[in-house]
């Protein structure tokens, strides 16, 4: 198995923030967030041929990462939403991080 360092920063405020993160085989990443919520996300489908995280297929690339600005990032030009990854990893909707009235207006906006 292919196992790369884990990334750990303290991280106060929102529960989504990543906090620790660890790149794995086959484009999936364990991430930990605030509140203590951790699990492995397959970011593969999300590195397609056309994007602009295609180079990201490459195992060292993908492990290239660092945490900042809340999420993991390559690079200074590419990041994953942090509200995203954390709705991957928990299955928490837009009304449970957000409230009724917020995700309401998400939802308007999609």
């Amino acid at each position: 198995m292919l196992r790369f360092v884990v990334m750990r920063k303290k991280i106060k405020g929102s529960p989504w923030r990543v906090v620790a993160a660890e790149a794995r085989e086959d484009q999936h990443m364990w991430l930990e967030f605030a509140d203590g919520n951790s699990g492995v996300v397959d970011m593969a489908p999300i590195f397609g041929d056309d994007s602009s995280f295609a180079d990201l297929k490459d195992p060292k690339a993908f492990a290239g990462f660092e945490i900042a600005y809340h999420t993991v990032q390559w690079g200074d030009d590419r990041d994953i939403c942090n509200h995203w990854l954390y709705q991957l990893v928990t299955g928490a909707t837009d009304e449970d991080m957000y409230g009724a009235e917020i995700a309401a207006k998400i939802a308007a906006h999609a």
